[in-house]
């Protein structure tokens, strides 16, 4: 009876290394592709967040100190908006804001560097112009500042990276809807802007980064 030898064959070490680098293609590809879309998801997350806290805390400052009359009257106003109305309804970890002279202080300003970041920067690298001349940190690490009407939240604090459109957002304090011939006061939002009204403007999607 003829016997049939039949060579069995086995993988190479060169077949092995031709799919350990194909598997190390596909990673190299997808591994940052899952990790932005991780990162603009939490981000936007805690931008949504972000909004709602400054919304609740109007709210609340409404309910104990009264309605904002007529838009805004003597008391509330772009100086004392933030550190008179505001601050008191927050959980704060550290407070960078003017010492409110009503509040016990003695009106002189803060270093707002411990609570915001004093440089921050647009997505090309140049140096932005954002400045804030009030700051809190929240119990959650979020930092909001103000320059008038115009507010500021840092998503993860002072930390960097510290950029316009990636960790810093912008919002303005505004009438929506008043109606100037019968002076019906209308309402005021939070309003956003830059980059905070493109993810809006794209139904809280983030297309430029």
């Amino acid at each position: 009876m003829q016997q049939i030898n039949k060579k069995r064959k086995g993988t190479t070490l060169a077949e092995v290394m031709i799919a350990l680098i194909i598997i190390g293609i596909i990673g190299a590809i997808t591994v940052p592709v899952l990790k932005k879309h991780t990162q603009r998801e939490e981000t936007i997350t805690k931008l949504k967040k972000s909004l709602m806290t400054m919304e609740q805390l109007i709210d609340a400052a409404i309910i104990d100190q009264g309605d904002i009359n007529n838009g805004m009257d003597v008391r509330w106003n772009m100086d004392n908006l933030f550190t008179r109305y505001m601050i008191p309804e927050m959980q704060i970890a550290r407070n960078c804001s003017v010492q409110d002279e009503t509040q016990g202080g003695d009106g002189t300003g803060a270093d707002t560097s411990k609570c915001f970041p004093d440089t921050i920067y647009n997505l090309d690298g140049t140096e932005s112009n954002i400045a804030v001349q009030n700051a809190v940190v929240l119990m959650d690490g979020t930092s909001i500042g103000n320059m008038g009407m115009d507010f500021y939240v840092d998503l993860n604090g002072p930390t960097e990276p510290n950029v316009d459109g990636v960790d810093i957002f912008h919002f303005v304090f505004t009438n929506v809807d008043r109606n100037e011939s019968t002076n019906e006061p209308g309402d005021w939002k939070f309003l956003p802007e830059g980059h905070a009204k493109e993810i809006t403007d794209a139904n809280w999607r983030i297309n430029y980064w």
